[in-house]
């Protein structure tokens, strides 16, 4: 009659279990990455044979990195990438699909370095891959790259003001593919970045007014923040020099060196009389 044959577990991981016609059962843990040696027994009534083996439980590489960018056109992008594998020891390869040029990668170092021109603005779609040299142990990753060019102002305010009249400025500008439509291609908001200038911006109108006062006498800066319909920004400043306006009579004299001068009475050409006043030196009388 034909012999029964047994099979038994000497040596194995926690949890590793045989069935009667020698098939292993094991689900390994996180805990238990690496390498774990097996002994099994295989006998019958007559003779018992061990048998060993190594086996090596790994984990899948896992990229974290980011998986979308933005980058400026002309600015240098450098991103690297960065995967988790819980084994630790084991030498990442990164490979990448592109149809971008220019682009260049390093599969060791899992880095990607680009310099966009304004031929490439817009959404650009690579696939990442890792692997930690194993079969099918593979991660992927699609990485979307956005290039643009911030929003462009076509006019600038003028750069001089006069003390009690109205100052107005309406900005123009335009997005990356030249789309100029106010308050749907372009937003624009006024930024008060000297506190002395109290001008309001009316962004139904798009219009900015300002009637400086004499207290703002001098150079005072205005600045704006240009937004488009892609969420890219463009702050511009501009200096503007407030005068005083040719019509403008102050009633207060300033003076920094006084001379007393004597002018004759104009009610009466025979006065005996002087009358003396103060003038500032510089201003012609």
């Amino acid at each position: 009659s034909q012999s029964t044959i047994n099979y038994k577990i000497n040596e194995g991981p926690k949890g590793v279990t045989i069935d009667s016609t020698g098939r292993l059962f094991w689900i390994p843990q996180t805990t238990q990455l690496g390498s774990h040696n097996f002994e099994i027994e295989i006998a019958d009534s007559l003779i018992v044979i061990p048998h060993t083996f190594t086996l090596f439980v790994n984990d899948k590489p896992n990229i974290i990195s980011k998986d979308s960018l933005s980058i400026m056109v002309g600015d240098t992008l450098e991103h690297l990438f960065n995967a988790t594998d819980l084994n630790g020891k084991s030498d990442l390869i990164y490979s990448i699909k592109t149809t971008i040029d220019e682009l260049t990668f390093s599969g060791k170092a899992g880095k990607l370095t680009w310099i966009p021109t304004i031929e490439n603005i817009g959404l650009h779609n690579l696939e990442i891959s890792v692997s930690d040299g194993f079969s099918q142990s593979l991660d992927n990753q699609k990485l979307t790259i956005f290039v643009y060019v911030p929003p462009t102002l076509i006019n600038v305010p003028d750069s001089t003001a006069y003390a009690n009249l109205e100052y107005t400025y309406t900005p123009k500008a335009y997005d990356m593919y030249k789309d100029s439509i106010y308050n749907k291609d372009i937003f624009i908001s006024f930024i008060q970045a000297d506190s002395i200038v109290m001008g309001n911006y009316n962004n139904k109108t798009n219009t900015f007014s300002w009637t400086p006062s004499i207290e703002d006498l001098g150079v005072q800066r205005i600045a704006f923040e240009i937004v488009d319909k892609y969420n890219t920004t463009n702050s511009r400043f501009y200096d503007v020099s407030v005068l005083m306006s040719p019509c403008e009579i102050l009633d207060t004299l300033y003076v920094d060196k006084t001379d007393t001068v004597y002018i004759k009475n104009k009610e009466s050409s025979n006065s005996k009389f002087n009358m003396p006043f103060y003038k500032t030196p510089g201003i012609s009388y």
